[in-house]
């Protein structure tokens, strides 16, 4: 069966018997109202917006203290070290990786390919305060742990005491 040129249908004019279709009547009842197309485009555009900020650096999920700042004594550590001891004992971890963005100790998780773990605070480490600092030094450190967990590792992870070593 061959299909003769004359017999295909123009796509400029409608054949002499045609008929609305029922699905065209359909979709044309249905069809939005600009308005409503202005809504689904602004809709659309928030939820890409406040999508996109979750791919910016840091902005993991936040947790409480993760920005807070914690109760602190000044001079020291209401004479427990001397003042001339700036973030004791040195046998733990002292660093500004241990810090937030306020300079005091971390409080939230991590996780990598092959580890994982989080950051705790000491809130009453220092005789019922979290930090100390040093005038003179221009120093405050705040103090904390973290248990890291390892492919392989002890199944209860490792526990690390560490301080937040932070110039203000």
């Amino acid at each position: 069966m061959s299909l003769l040129t004359a017999e295909i249908p123009s796509i400029d004019t409608a054949p002499q018997s045609a008929t609305p279709s029922a699905m065209a009547k359909e979709l044309r009842l249905r069809s939005a109202s600009r308005r409503t197309v202005l809504r689904f485009a602004m809709g659309a555009g928030m939820t890409i917006g406040v999508s996109a900020i979750g791919l910016l650096p840091g902005a993991g999920k936040a947790h409480a203290g993760w920005y807070s700042t914690y109760a602190t004594w000044t001079g020291g550590c209401r004479g427990y070290y001397s003042s001339s001891t700036i973030c004791y004992p040195s046998s733990w971890d002292v660093s500004s990786y241990n810090c937030n963005g306020r300079g005091y100790h971390r409080d939230d998780g991590w996780s990598m390919t092959c580890s994982s773990g989080r950051h705790y605070v000491k809130l009453t480490a220092c005789d019922g305060k979290n930090a100390w600092h040093w005038t003179s030094t221009r120093t405050r450190c705040s103090d904390g742990y973290r248990v890291s967990y390892y492919c392989g590792g002890p199944s209860g992870g490792t526990r690390t005491e560490s301080i937040c070593k932070h110039r203000y």
